[in-house]
């Protein structure tokens, strides 16, 4: 057995499991690399030259080197680091003297000569190959020749044919970082982190000086907090349901339609619910790290996407199951979309359910499971989860093209009454889900927090970036909720990533890691939300509302703030806010 990073003991099987999950992105990089030879091939095939056939053998002739040598410099990074190749690791090329003074002479010596064998080696397996190959005059055979193996390297490179392009969630597997990093091709890995890094060191969103935007930054949260305890217990199960594009304009205590979720508003009547709450971002890769790890969507990139950045951040997960919880997550969905597999096991989550663990005919057309058979699945497996559990679902319905399983419960003539279907159907699917988790024992001991990974447009039509389409519900429901505050409504301004702090704080649990949450319990905190609009900056506090194009500081739309003074705190945020997630991870 061995020891990963952490310290916990790993098999042999484990490795031998990172062997078989490392497949498909072995593949994808060699696709990759087998790209453009076999366009030069191709032409050569109806336009013969020599000069194309030996382009083709020197671009091997520099490839097989150069991946050797990145190969062999993956394992003296990853024992220091702690993570794969990245372009980080490429910027100390620029510095030999100081890359080459962390070496010892004999593991240089060595390494230099690994090279030279290795390359040799390769370079004469590859000269084996025949590419003075007489190809069949043909014009059929040529061209299913190159449709065949274009399209082979075309699904090579995205994976195969699923839903979304590979990435490095495929072969994530398991809790252990260790061997989820054993299962990524460094080549790719170091690829994929380069075409994502497009990044300077620089912070394009500095405008003020680092003092003052720290400071400023730093004045919006309280060093004395005072949170109200809504609990009964320090220790119940959390059933965590994250509802796909739920608005804050369907459910009717936060002034939304009437009929579009009759449930889940009258679930309010009895639940806690912070009425006056935003998303980070648009879209659901915004909304994880923004629930669990209490990190703000930031301009430009999702921190989700960056799997060494997101490893970085407090994880609320992990800070449960260090305190005896055993952590669960149910998608109808792929998780290897916006690397959220990756993200889920590098928080500690011991069991992923996920598209393929349900039958096609519970699929919709295009993303995976409908949100019935999910919250059947969930609901039905924790009456043999052992307590205390953190159990996470992800609704999925509700999302584009907004299709269900049943009769439509409104007419539909326009994209809006869609839209209006799909939520009542996932609100309908919910009661179900309710009325037979209160019948089973875990239900006593079980906080239940509901709320959305984002706002959406519809079916009011909003403008994108008007701040009210991120408004969205966050219900805390349950038995363990004292008496007292079930039906109590806490007003002020809040947002998303404040539930990682709120949580802890109720469960009296360590939360100070978590320096961009607060507790919307708490009634000395400052109350505002920051959201990301992609493009555009939007700050909102109790009094109202401002939203700037970045690299301006003239609001676009503004409600009864006056925007001074707001605009300097909410520069100031953005500026630390992104100078942390261009040094997170990096070592």
């Amino acid at each position: 057995m061995y020891q990963d990073v952490a310290g916990a003991e790993v098999k042999l099987s484990g490795y031998l499991l990172s062997c078989y999950h490392a497949l498909r992105l072995d593949w994808s990089a060699s696709s990759y690399f087998i790209a453009l030879p076999f366009l030069l091939l191709s032409i050569n095939i109806f336009l013969p030259s020599k000069v194309l056939v030996k382009a083709a053998k020197f671009f091997h002739y520099i490839l097989i080197p150069v991946a050797i040598i990145l190969l062999l410099a993956n394992m003296p990074l990853y024992q220091s680091w702690g993570t794969l190749i990245n372009r980080r690791a490429l910027t100390f090329i620029a510095d030999p003297v100081e890359m080459l003074a962390s070496v010892t002479t004999g593991m240089l010596l060595i390494s230099l000569i690994a090279v030279v064998v290795l390359s040799v080696l390769f370079i004469k397996l590859f000269q084996k190959i025949n590419f003075e190959k007489e190809y069949s005059s043909s014009i059929a055979s040529s061209l299913s020749t190159f449709i065949i193996s274009g399209g082979l390297i075309f699904l090579g490179i995205r994976g195969g044919w699923q839903l979304i392009p590979i990435n490095e969630s495929t072969a994530s597997f398991s809790s252990q970082a260790l061997l989820n990093d054993a299962a990524i091709n460094p080549l790719w890995h170091l690829g994929n982190n380069i075409s994502k890094s497009k990044l300077s060191d620089k912070n394009p969103y500095a405008e003020l000086d680092v003092a003052t935007a720290n400071a400023l930054k730093n004045s919006l949260f309280s060093n004395t907090p005072c949170p109200e305890l809504l609990l009964n217990t320090n220790q119940p199960n959390i059933v965590f349901i994250l509802l796909e594009s739920f608005t804050a304009d369907i459910i009717q205590p936060l002034g939304g339609e009437k009929n579009a979720t009759p449930f889940l508003s009258s679930l309010c009547d009895s639940a806690v619910l912070f009425t006056n709450i935003y998303a980070s971002g648009r879209r659901t890769d915004q909304a994880l790290p923004s629930v669990f790890g209490g990190f703000p969507a930031q301009p430009d990139y999702s921190i989700m996407r960056f799997t060494e950045k997101a490893a970085a951040l407090p994880s609320m997960p992990a800070i449960l199951q260090k305190n005896g919880y055993h952590l669960s997550f149910y998608y109808g969905g792929e998780t290897g979309f916006s690397n959220m597999g990756a993200y889920l096991h590098s928080n500690g989550f011991e069991k992923i359910i996920s598209k393929d663990d349900f039958p096609s005919e519970n699929h919709n057309s295009k993303w995976g499971a409908h949100d019935e058979f999910v919250l059947q699945k969930q609901a039905a497996e924790l009456n043999n989860e052992k307590q205390p559990f953190f159990s996470v679902l992800l609704t999925l319905t509700s999302h584009e093209p907004f299709e269900i399983p049943r009769e439509n419960y409104f007419p539909v003539n326009n994209e809006s009454d869609k839209f209006r279907n799909a939520v009542r159907y996932t609100d309908d699917c919910l009661k179900t889900y309710f009325k037979y988790a209160q019948q089973q024992n875990w239900f006593s001991n079980t906080l239940f927090i509901l709320v959305a990974d984002h706002g959406h447009r519809l079916p009011l039509n909003r403008d994108y970036n008007d701040v009210l389409s991120h408004h969205i519900p966050l219900i805390f429901y349950g038995d363990v909720i004292k008496k007292e505050y079930r039906g109590k409504k806490f007003p002020s301004t809040g947002a998303q990533h404040d539930i990682p702090v709120t949580i802890l704080q109720q469960l009296n649990l360590p939360y100070h890691a978590f320096n961009w949450s607060a507790g919307l319990t708490d009634s000395c905190r400052t109350p505002f939300a920051y959201v990301d609009l992609d493009q555009r900056l939007g700050w909102i506090t109790d009094e109202g509302s401002l939203t700037y194009l970045h690299h301006s500081n003239k609001p676009e739309y503004k409600m009864n703030l006056k925007d001074t003074m707001e605009y300097k705190r909410a520069a100031a945020y953005r500026q630390v806010l992104y100078s942390e997630f261009l040094a997170a991870g990096e070592k």
